[in-house]
């Protein structure tokens, strides 16, 4: 199944096997999949199955996992950048997920600090900024637009 975790995790059913299997599978099955996965997480984060799975291998991966997923989202570029992803809908929920994570939080925090005023001007990046304490409470607006190229 991992080497059709890509196509399941984007499945509107397809994503709960393998959201399973990042919650129940062994530590191994857990890196496997977790290998495979890593390239595709950045567009996977603004998804609306496949986030669900990014929260699951934030969630139930190690530190060397979480590490892993942070420093791909940190080196991923727009339209799938850290910045992109917090201000998307489904996205959204996936950085806030990152909040939790001790692994690499000062870096995230930086690059968070520094698209500031991107993410000042989205209702989703507000959410954001005060999960991570780098902002007051955002006030009620308007649903976010569709997330990524095509959606």
């Amino acid at each position: 199944l991992v080497e059709e975790s890509a196509g399941l995790a984007a499945h509107p059913y397809g994503n709960f096997v393998v959201q399973a299997m990042l919650e129940h599978g062994s530590a191994t099955s857990r890196s496997r999949l977790l290998s495979a996965l890593l390239p595709l997480l950045p567009s996977f984060a603004m998804h609306r199955e496949a986030c669900h799975v990014v929260q699951k291998a934030i969630l139930w991966s190690g530190a060397e996992g979480q590490r892993a997923i942070v420093d791909v989202l940190l080196q991923s570029e727009s339209p799938y950048s850290l910045v992109d992803i917090a201000c998307c809908r489904h996205g959204s929920f996936t950085v806030e997920e990152l909040a939790n994570v001790q692994v690499c939080s000062a870096l995230l925090r930086d690059r968070l600090v520094r698209g500031m005023p991107e993410l000042s001007a989205s209702s989703r990046g507000r959410q954001v900024l005060e999960r991570f304490h780098l902002a007051g409470p955002a006030p009620a607006a308007p649903a976010a637009p569709p997330c990524g190229p095509g959606r």
